[in-house]
């Protein structure tokens, strides 16, 4: 069944640059994203990360953000920011990591030899 609504968790730079929102609106997918409260702490949980925290440390916090994205209705969590792509990894919810993918399809490409011109 097609997605009808996905979460956003990423830095607010990101989110500035309605990267996600484009292509998933051209595919008729809304896209969520943390409230203002919510995305404070999720900048938080980022500088945490870079500053070498664990993921025991963070882990709270990021159930807490996709717990409110969830409920928001998303039905699943684009991990789009690499510093969480390295705590996310077990926790329990319908995640997809963006880094993961991107890291994926550039084998795929090469491997088809479909290089950029």
């Amino acid at each position: 069944p097609q997605l009808k609504k996905v979460g956003i968790a990423a830095s607010t730079a990101v989110l500035l640059t309605d990267l996600y929102k484009k292509r998933f609106h051209a595919h008729g997918i809304e896209v969520l994203y943390p409230d203002d409260l919510y995305q404070q702490k999720l900048l938080d949980v980022i500088k945490r990360v870079k500053a070498g925290e664990t993921v025991d440390a963070v882990t709270e916090t990021i159930s807490t953000i996709f717990n409110h994205i969830t409920e928001k209705g998303a039905e699943v969590i684009i991990i789009a920011c690499t510093e969480l792509s390295v705590v996310c990894g077990e926790m329990p919810f319908r995640m997809i990591d963006a880094a993961e993918v991107l890291a994926q399809e550039t084998v795929d490409v090469v491997k088809r030899g479909k290089f950029i011109q």
